[in-house]
Parts: structure tokens; sequence; C-alpha cells
């Protein structure tokens, strides 16, 4: 469950967090679960300042309400999957990245999950006419990238940037804060790029997770367990696509898997790892390895796109 110093604001104070630290309260669970008159009484803290972070909390923890008529519209927009511009890649995935659903590509350094973000980033914005938030941990972004595929399509370049929002970001702190501000301008309605949002890019997830696990580090795998949780909500709740992509490290027995263990393994509801062929430049081997609609596992080759090589 999430620490309480995410929830700081002027009700939750720096002061109050460490009155709470002393007495053992340091998540919202242990938060919520204790007796707040009892809590007040024991650390000399208003009872009604008590009550007023509990609401806070609560409402910060709530999911939107969606009524039928929203729903239907999502249905009625005809866009059930994102394609990645990779036929082979689609066909892989059954159409391609999937509305509602966290979708990670798994692999080691320079093997190509940037470039085939950056292919489906272009094909939802170019396509679908649909807007993309790309947020960017390890300054791999490249709008140049995008506009040669733009070029080679013959695509108004200026139109499909401005499809585009990207946050350059260095821990999982800011994480949080975009996926709020996207949470944010999704809800309001009256934003007009938030409201045409149908993909949220995280490349790549493990940059900002691995300097918050291990050592004295001893809130990080709470912060992974939240960041988690704030993705699938952004996919389920509000109808969008979440591809995220992460690193791979190597097992005892010499495979590739995906890093940051089995807790974040359970986050992605497909799940592929790409890897490289050293004989053949421009070839890549995508192993579908977790799927709710195919048999596992399962894997194609493909060519990375003509101009994001």
């Amino acid at each position: 469950m999430a620490l309480l110093k995410v929830f700081i604001s002027s009700l939750i104070t720096e002061k109050a967090l460490q009155v709470f630290e002393e007495k053992g309260i340091r998540t919202v669970t242990d938060f919520l679960g204790r007796d707040l008159e009892e809590v007040s009484q024991e650390n000399a803290l208003p009872f009604k300042d008590l009550v007023a972070m509990k609401r806070h909390i609560l409402v910060k923890l709530s999911s939107s309400i969606r009524n039928g008529r929203e729903l239907l519209q999502c249905v009625d927009s005809g866009i059930v999957y994102l394609s990645t511009g990779i036929k082979r890649l689609d066909d892989l995935l059954n159409g391609g990245i999937y509305i509602g659903e966290v979708t990670e590509i798994c692999g080691g350094i320079a093997v190509g999950k940037t470039q085939i973000c950056l292919s489906c980033l272009y094909y939802t914005t170019a396509v679908k006419q649909a807007n993309v938030i790309y947020i960017d941990t390890s300054c791999s972004f490249s709008s140049t990238r995008v506009l040669e595929l733009a070029g080679q399509k013959n695509q108004n370049e200026e139109e499909i940037l401005s499809r585009v929002k990207h946050c350059a970001c260095s821990d999982i702190f800011e994480i949080f804060q975009i996926i709020e501000e996207i949470r944010s301008g999704l809800d309001k309605k009256s934003d007009v790029f938030y409201s045409n949002i149908k993909l949220v890019i995280v490349d790549c997830i493990a940059s900002v997770i691995y300097p918050i696990l291990g050592g004295n580090q001893i809130d990080g795998h709470s912060q992974m367990v939240q960041i988690s949780q704030k993705l699938k909500i952004l996919a389920v709740d509000y109808s969008v696509a979440v591809l995220v992509t992460n690193n791979v490290v190597s097992s005892d027995d010499g495979k590739w898997l995906p890093s940051l263990g089995r807790t974040w393994s359970h986050v992605p509801h497909t799940r592929i790892i790409l890897s490289s062929d050293n004989h053949q430049p421009g070839q890549r081997k995508a192993t579908l390895v977790k799927s709710s609609r195919s048999s596992v596992p399962n894997n194609i080759k493909f060519y990375l796109p003509q101009g994001i090589t």
C-alpha cells in the first residue's frame, strides 16, 4: 500500500508524518486501520485534523466514476487496440497494443524497445489521430525519428507532433506526479488534448525503480507496487493503452529474464521479450511470454521499420 508521504499536502504535513513515523504509522494501511481517537490522544494531534487527513487520502485513492454513456462511447469509438506499425509484431499481439491494458516490452540495451515505442506513437497519432503521452526516463525520445516516419508516409509533421506530449522524468516521484496530472486532465474532460489520449508510454520503467530497490531503500518495494497500481488504474479506468519498456537480467542458466522480479511480473497484461540477431543487422526476435489471448511462449522475427534504426 502507498506510503503516507506520497499524500503530503497542507493537511498531511511533514510534522504530522514525523509523529506518525515515531508511532509506526508509515503507510496508508497503517493510518486507515488505526482508531483516530486513540491516535489523537497518543500524539496530541487534533481529532478533526485526523478526520480531514483520512478524507483527503480516501478521495485520492478512489477511482473515478464512469456512467454507462461514457463506457458506451468508448466502445463506439471503435478503437480496441493500437498498431505497433510492425505487421508481424501486431499479429503476435493479436492486433496490437490493447486499450485498457498494460503491455510491456523487455530487452537489452539498443535492442529496439524505444524504436517500437516511437513506431506505435507514430501510428497512434497519424492513423488513429489520437494523442499520446511519452514519459521518458532515460532521454530516449527523439522527435527526429518520429518525423522520419511521418516524412516517409507524407504526413503532416507539425500535426503529428502536436498530438504528442513529452514528459522527461528522473525519478519515481515525478512519475507519480505525471500520472496524477494525466488522471486530472482525463477527469476534467475540458482539455482537448487529454480528452483524446489513447496511449501512454513509459520508457523505461526500470530506470526509476532500480534506484529505490535494495540497500537502505526499505520503501522501494511499496513504491514499486504503488506505481504498478497507478498504471493499471490509468489503463483500465480511463480506457487508454499503457506501453512500458523494461530491461532484462541473466538467470543462473543463462536465459534472459525481465528485470524487477516476481512482484512486477504481475503488472503487465501482455509481455514481450525482444532480442537481436547479431548475424542479421536490423532483425529482431519478439517472444511472447505472457498473454491472456494467445498460447505462450510464441515468437516471431521481424525487421525494425526504416527511419528509426
